[in-house]
């Protein structure tokens, strides 16, 4: 299964339930979940909040299980000697939180002097949709207040009014650190920077938490450094590959050449530039490593031009009359290849032509919202609203990787599945960051051979070079181009055993 090795699924609140459904059938008491939930979500507050075992912590709670899981918190800080104060919006309506305030109020509450420093939402969970009312809506006022006078507000699950599949906002108050609870859920990642920093906390979901072949997946720095091509000791530039990067139309050389910087920070061994005649000199002088073509001479004989090529990438900086031109030079080619901006606009129908492309070869696409929007006919909000899904509905039709570029990058495969990287920064939301992936994808293509691993790590790392780079404003395509040596030399994740997961704030 193409999946092993990744332990966080993302769901939907109607599969987030299920999960609970199915676990608590499989004789794992939901009651269980629920301690273990407050239980890990209190050693987390303590953790990243030491100051509350003097200013103490507050906890807003509703009625339903999300509630319940803040008493357990309540309880377990109390017993940690934090001060505690819960402030119901409403008694509990679940068997399971009645149970929790029950035990909670056995308990010896050390009290809070003043506010607290701390303010736990748990008002409303995973299932909650449209707008919070009465009781509920004065909770999250309440919460909004506290967050205006500089508490730290920590969500558990889902920032209460958030709805947790669409991550449509509804009042919902910023938090500065979310605790998610066995799974993922997909408005985490929609709306990233209502979340603070995310966490995955273990509740003993077991089989049940892991992802199945047809979920979602989040791409772990474990699993993308196993899925990296080695370079051995001994290795040479022709060991390292060769890579052809079609691009460059007349006026876009830069487009080759924060291609061809990607591909050269991702470790390919030969470069090969293929560019509008005007942009020789251009593109040599920039990338004094890169051997030069131009398209005129690839399309006067293609075999010859790309003859030692080991992967090709076509379309950055590419008019779609260019492009087409080209797509038709690569008919021949045996090689994997990467599709990106102009060679996809070009595309007069996208499911027959990438069909006959893939019947011999790799092929990974990369398309943002608006260009995945050309190629199905739809609007680009209806590609945004089905982000998750629309990637493997093509890939299914036509037999390519699917790389499908946003917040998160999803990657999709008919026989692989879908894993989703979540790295990454607004400093990628500007014009050439998508070129300096396509030479990412390119290299690692050309090395392995393997679209679907290829499009996930290259994802992942490009995104985690950004992150490496700090704050957003002020950083330039350049910074991220340095970061990447470091951001390839990736790290063995070191979590507490309780956290499945963990992803940066991103403001």
């Amino acid at each position: 299964m193409e999946l092993r090795n990744l332990t966080v699924a993302i769901a939907t609140s109607e599969e987030a339930r299920e999960r609970d459904r199915l676990a608590t059938e499989s004789g794992i008491p939901s009651r269980v979940l629920m301690e273990r939930a407050g239980v890990g979500a209190a050693q987390r507050i303590i953790r990243h909040f030491p100051e509350a075992r003097a200013g103490g912590v507050e906890i807003h709670v509703g009625p339903g299980n999300n509630g319940g899981d803040g008493w357990v918190a309540a309880s377990e800080l109390a017993r940690s000697g934090v001060p505690v104060r819960v402030v119901e919006a409403s008694s509990p309506k679940t068997p399971d939180a009645i149970n929790a305030k029950s035990c909670a109020m056995r308990e010896s509450f050390p009290a809070i002097q003043g506010d607290a420093g701390v303010v736990v939402d748990a008002l409303l969970g995973t299932g909650s949709t449209g707008l919070p009312r009465n009781e509920i809506a004065g909770g999250i006022r309440a919460l909004q207040v506290a967050l205006e006078r500089e508490a730290r507000v920590v969500a558990l699950d889902v920032p209460s009014g958030m709805d947790a599949t669409t991550g449509a906002l509804n009042g919902s108050v910023r938090a500065e650190l979310t605790l998610a609870f066995g799974t993922l859920k997909r408005a985490h990642l929609v709306s990233r920077d209502m979340c603070g920093i995310i966490e995955v906390l273990d509740i003993g979901l077991g089989e049940f938490g892991n992802p199945s072949p047809t979920d979602i997946a989040l791409a772990s720095a474990d699993w993308v450094s196993s899925h990296i091509p080695r370079i051995p000791g001994n290795a040479h530039k022709g060991t390292r590959k060769h890579l052809a990067i079609i691009a460059g139309d007349s006026g876009m050389a830069g487009a080759a050449i924060l291609a061809g910087r990607g591909a050269l920070r991702s470790g390919i061994g030969i470069l090969h530039l293929i560019v509008a005649k005007e942009n020789r000199d251009a593109v040599h002088s920039a990338i004094p490593a890169a051997l030069v073509s131009t398209h005129d001479e690839l399309i006067r004989d293609p075999s010859q031009v790309l003859s030692t090529a080991d992967a090709v990438v076509a379309g950055p900086g590419l008019s779609p009359h260019m492009a087409a031109e080209i797509l038709k030079s690569l008919g021949d080619a045996k090689c994997p290849i990467v599709l990106d901006a102009g060679a996809l606009m070009a595309l007069k129908n996208p499911d027959d032509e990438l069909r006959g492309l893939a019947g011999t070869r790799e092929i990974v696409i990369t398309p943002h919202p608006a260009e995945m929007a050309h190629l199905l006919e739809l609007p680009t909000d209806e590609i945004l609203n089905r982000r998750f899904e629309v990637g493997a509905d093509f890939a299914r039709r036509t037999g390519v990787t699917v790389l499908l570029k946003g917040t998160p990058t999803v990657v999709s495969h008919s026989g692989r599945g879908r894993i989703a990287s979540a790295t990454g920064t607004a400093a990628l939301a500007t014009g050439g960051s998508g070129d300096i992936l396509s030479g990412m994808i390119g290299t690692l293509l050309a090395q392995s051979g393997d679209g679907f691993d290829s499009a996930v790590c290259a994802a992942w790392v490009h995104g985690r070079a950004a992150e490496l780079c700090g704050n957003v404003r002020g950083v330039t395509l350049d910074d991220i181009l340095y970061a990447m040596p470091a951001a390839w030399n990736i790290k063995s994740s070191t979590y507490n055993s309780a956290v499945l997961a963990s992803l940066p704030s991103v403001r």
